[in-house]
């Protein structure tokens, strides 16, 4: 009897033991997931880099290796793509493939533009976050510019040679940004013709730059 009572105590005990243990393991709050923002830049043009870290100047060909490298040490965050440069689809292809390449499945990807995912819906990502409402341009230029011209002899009047940053600070922030493969930014006029400026590279001159009149035809104003 003795040792039954014994045995019933000790068995008790254990159950004892073992539910609090499981009780306070329940209570136990997994880590919190960061969400990790892998951008890719105008400055330096067409790199990656991760938001917050030393991590900068990653060249498209050395994504995959960088990414592994972070994730490893990173194993429990989630990870989003926030994109400032516009390329054409088969690029945007390879991005996805780099990243995924690293073994990261991205939780949101978007760009100032739909070229990343078309039918992506891209959702606010919370405080430190550019808002995704912005147009396109507003993300693309942060100076501080004047108005929009309105009339084109300010267009005449630019050096040739200027960086498209540098213009904006002259001519303001353009009314859109149409391009495809190189950006191509539209301003409108106040006589209802407009101004199309190309180029592949903010921090360089333009390819080209137009006075588009009403009735189509062209005049070359980087030339003049």
């Amino acid at each position: 009897m003795k040792y039954r009572y014994i045995f019933l105590m000790i068995l008790i005990t254990g159950i004892g033991i073992n539910s609090f243990r499981n009780e306070s393991l329940a209570g136990q709050s997994k880590p919190r997931e960061k969400l990790i923002t892998i951008k890719y830049v105008l400055d330096p043009f067409r790199t990656f880099a991760i938001e917050g870290t030393n991590l900068k100047g990653v060249k498209l060909d050395a994504l995959t290796s960088e990414l592994a490298k972070y994730k490893a040490a990173h194993q429990d965050d989630e990870f989003e793509l926030y994109a400032e440069v516009k390329c054409t689809p088969e690029e945007s292809a390879k991005i996805i493939k780099a990243i995924q390449n690293a073994g990261i499945a991205l939780k949101h990807y978007w760009a100032p533009v739909s070229f990343i995912n078309p039918k992506a819906k891209p959702v606010p990502y919370g405080s430190g976050h550019e808002d995704i409402l912005k147009k396109t341009v507003d993300l693309m230029f942060s100076v501080n510019s004047p108005p929009t011209a309105r009339q084109i002899e300010l267009f005449k009047k630019l050096k040739k040679d200027s960086s498209i940053v540098d213009m904006v600070t002259v001519i303001g922030k353009p009314d859109d940004e149409v391009g495809s493969g190189i950006f191509i930014f539209v301003y409108n006029l106040d006589d209802g013709t407009r101004v199309l400026i190309g180029a592949p590279d903010l921090n360089k001159p333009p390819l080209y730059m137009v006075h588009v009149f009403k009735d189509g035809r062209k005049d070359d104003l980087i030339k003049k």
